[in-house]
């Protein structure tokens, strides 16, 4: 098995940084993310991550694809969604 592999995105809260930003979604679910307050006050790191021994997904189609939904829980019009294309599977060549 590989090890997981990490992505980061920063993530930035312009408009009001007082607000609570967390991960409010993910696709796949198998997909794991933190999101990691750094030193600027609305600024912060997101890691998404394919765990080891994750079954096959496909999420790297138009009409398929999967994303990480972040914002304020308490504000539903305060959100926004990234978009997160991919396949995960054991490839080996012969």
């Amino acid at each position: 098995d590989a090890l997981p592999i990490d992505q980061f995105v920063v993530v930035r809260s312009r408009a009001d940084v007082s607000r609570k930003i967390e991960v409010l979604g993910v696709s796949p679910k198998e997909l794991e993310t933190e999101l990691t307050p750094l030193e600027k006050e609305g600024t912060y790191r997101l890691r998404i991550s394919i765990p080891k021994g994750c079954t096959y997904q496909r999420f790297n189609l138009s009409q398929h694809h999967g994303y990480v939904h972040v914002g304020d829980p308490d504000s539903k019009s305060y959100a926004s969604s990234l978009p997160v294309y991919g396949v995960v599977g054991n490839f080996q060549s012969e």
